[in-house]
């Protein structure tokens, strides 16, 4: 049986770490983990996306892109919704 490790697949399909490609790749994976983690607190405790709207001053439309994970939407809506619902993003810079 022949394998392939995934770090090999990822070469393949999205060009190697560091490539344009990779790393429009490597971004949208880390903005669905966000906008996945978004939905499911805010469902969690159990507002509408009109009501976090409400809370936040932001458009439900806003709202409903962040979660859908849809456009560039801005960092500064991200965070605020975040920090809303309580939750806390963490970057780094190695």
């Amino acid at each position: 049986m022949n394998l392939t490790r995934f770090d090999e697949l990822l070469d393949n399909e999205y060009g190697k770490p560091g490539t344009p490609e990779r790393d429009a790749f490597e971004q949208k994976v880390i903005n669905d983990i966000i906008a996945d983690e978004i939905k499911k607190r805010r469902e969690a405790l159990g507002l509408s996306q009109k009501e976090l709207s409400e809370k936040t001053g932001l458009s439900q439309y806003i709202i409903s892109k962040v979660e859908k994970n849809i456009d560039n939407v801005s960092f500064k809506y991200i965070t605020k919704i975040a920090h809303t619902l309580g939750l806390r993003i963490q970057l780094s810079v190695k």
